[in-house]
């Protein structure tokens, strides 16, 4: 029997919300770095942060 992990996706309330964010040119520099989804990649890291802060 496999188990699978919940994709971000499917944990990530919906719909999602547009917005407006500076960031340095060289954090939006690393995230491209990792080619397509950068901006899912940076929301994973934001939100794992929020969490780490609501465990505290």
């Amino acid at each position: 029997m496999t188990t699978s992990t919940p994709t971000p996706s499917a944990r990530t309330p919906s719909p999602k919300k547009k917005v407006t964010l500076r960031l340095d040119r060289d954090v939006v520099a690393f995230f491209k770095q990792g080619g397509k989804g950068f901006q899912t990649r940076i929301n994973q890291v934001l939100r794992a942060y929020m969490e780490a802060q609501q465990r505290r």
